[in-house]
């Protein structure tokens, strides 16, 4: 079993890579994925604006609002600057 996080230029894949032999076969499953209205959600918690989180995230309105609305899929780097900007320790609470 492994655990950790995975981004393409599609998706964002984060959580456990279950292995199990079954018959001689080998079956993975990735359990989470990437949820934009996370970072809505927490946002709206934390009663900041798209704004003031592109401010502190240092992103623009445009690419908050486009990840926000599940237009953009983010980037590590990206997940790992709205996390901070969120007061969260990990980006495990945006695939929930």
């Amino acid at each position: 079993m492994t655990v950790g996080s995975f981004c393409d230029i599609n998706n964002c894949f984060v959580g456990f890579d279950v292995e199990f032999r079954s018959e001689r076969k080998l079956k993975r499953f990735s359990i989470m994925e990437f949820n934009p209205e996370q970072i809505t959600k927490r946002r709206v918690v934390l009663g900041m604006s798209r704004k003031s989180l592109a401010q502190v995230a240092g992103m623009t309105y445009n690419a908050v609002w486009r990840i926000e609305t599940g237009q953009r899929e983010p980037l590590a780097g990206t997940l790992a600057a709205l996390a901070k900007a969120l007061r969260l320790k990990t980006v495990n609470y945006f695939f929930q």
